[in-house]
């Protein structure tokens, strides 16, 4: 990050005790973790409750949950060059817009809690259809003359 000129405002912390993870969190101004494939990432929505400014992949589970510029940012995994200028961007903003973002971040992980998620399978659960198993299954004649159950795909 030295020729981009962030070198001075970027701490790589690696590997953290889950004890301190908070304490961290608190102390940054943004959390950067761009994963190659990521289903969901909790830890985005860790960091975003205590208000850091999350940069995400755009290939993964935070795409919808990120709104690039409003919340968040998301930055294609291994371009360098494009994750500085987000890391610029945020450097630039004024304190007004990023305690904005940092809000709005917040508000997004509130929608995020273990009983809202639970709520929402719940909600979504009862709605499916039951699907009629046995009618997937044909009995086809054997050789012997008895029947033999097969599925019909």
């Amino acid at each position: 990050f030295t020729q981009y000129g962030i070198s001075d405002k970027v701490v790589f912390l690696g590997q953290i005790n889950r004890d301190d993870i908070i304490q961290w969190y608190d102390k940054s101004d943004c959390f950067v973790m761009i994963s190659d494939h990521e289903v969901f990432g909790l830890v985005y929505l860790e960091a975003m409750s205590r208000g850091c400014i999350a940069i995400a992949g755009d290939n993964g589970g935070m795409v919808g949950i990120i709104e690039h510029g409003v919340n968040g940012f998301l930055c294609k995994p291994g371009d360098a060059d494009a994750l500085a200028e987000i890391i610029r961007q945020i450097n630039s903003m004024s304190i007004e817009e990023r305690q904005e973002m940092s809000r709005k971040a917040r508000q997004t992980a509130l929608e995020f809690t273990d009983n809202k998620v639970a709520q929402y399978y719940l909600e979504n659960v009862t709605k499916l259809e039951p699907i009629d198993y046995k009618s997937m299954i044909e009995v086809v004649p054997t050789r012997t003359g008895g029947g033999k159950k097969t599925n019909n795909q």
